[in-house]
């Protein structure tokens, strides 16, 4: 599903790369490269809130303001598969809201 991509630490990648979403690792300082490369590529770029977090406030705001309803905050990593296919649905209905706006 490429109008999705994850953006993550390497402990959280794992299970959204699993169901078939391009997901990323940014190495350490590389987190903005890597969400500003991305945002441009895709429909709804979802991370965890620890990794939307780490963003500079500046790159931060900008998602929410000039990219709203296609940047997704994962509150917490799903721990079982029933919420892994909840979160899972969430991001491909937002995915699809996304595209729509856009096109």
């Amino acid at each position: 599903m490429d109008d999705i991509v994850f953006i993550g630490a390497p402990h959280e990648t794992p299970a959204f790369a699993e169901a078939g979403l391009l997901c990323f690792q940014p190495a350490p300082g590389h987190l903005v490269e890597r969400v500003v490369a991305e945002q441009g590529r895709c429909n709804l770029l979802a991370m965890t809130r620890e990794t939307f977090s780490a963003l500079p406030p500046w790159l931060a705001r900008d998602l929410l303001v000039r990219r709203p309803g296609q940047v997704f905050v994962i509150a917490q990593l799903p721990r079982t598969s029933a919420e892994k296919h909840l979160v899972l649905d969430e991001l491909r209905r937002k995915a699809t809201r996304a595209k729509s706006s856009v096109a």
